[in-house]
């Protein structure tokens, strides 16, 4: 019996670094959404809103997937460091799980520095895009407050002719 729960125990811990796998692969995927945006002739503002609410859920599910895996090790450790022979292709297993995840997880770091300083870079060519904008809608503004002023006087002078 005791040796049924504790395959369980090790059964749920694998169970969860697999899921921890797929939060991960969901990450890469809003990554390449983020990559995507940063990249178009127009930065969608919505989308990249959405992808960053869609990553902060996948990140509290990681969170949460992390605290059981713990709770269950702490319950289990002494029977595994104890019985390593017993569990010897249950740890292997989850080694290779947990080398799979470290893995994703250097691969997500490295998208998340080329998406940042991808969006830093277009940050700055909207911030000059805005500042021409701005300039031309100042030149044009000035345009038609002189041309109307022009008008004015053009239309003073022809009254003063009468």
């Amino acid at each position: 019996m005791q040796r049924d729960n504790e395959a369980s125990y090790i059964e749920i811990m694998k169970d969860s670094l697999v899921k921890k796998i797929a939060v991960l692969n969901k990450i890469s995927e809003q990554n390449k959404i983020q990559q995507g945006l940063t990249q178009a002739e127009e930065f969608d503002y919505d989308i990249f809103e959405k992808t960053l609410d869609e990553k902060e859920k996948l990140i509290d599910e990681i969170n949460r997937l992390d605290s059981g895996f713990q709770s269950v090790f702490d319950r289990i450790k002494e029977i595994l460091e104890s019985g390593r022979e017993n569990y010897a292709d249950d740890i292997k297993e989850m080694q290779k799980l947990i080398a799979i995840i470290t893995d994703k997880s250097a691969n997500i770091m490295a998208e998340e520095k080329r998406n940042k300083e991808a969006i830093m870079n277009r940050k700055d060519s909207l911030k000059k895009e805005v500042g021409m904008a701005r300039t031309t809608n100042k030149v044009a503004a000035n345009y038609y407050k002189t041309m109307s002023k022009l008008n004015v006087l053009d239309s003073q002078f022809i009254d003063a002719k009468k």
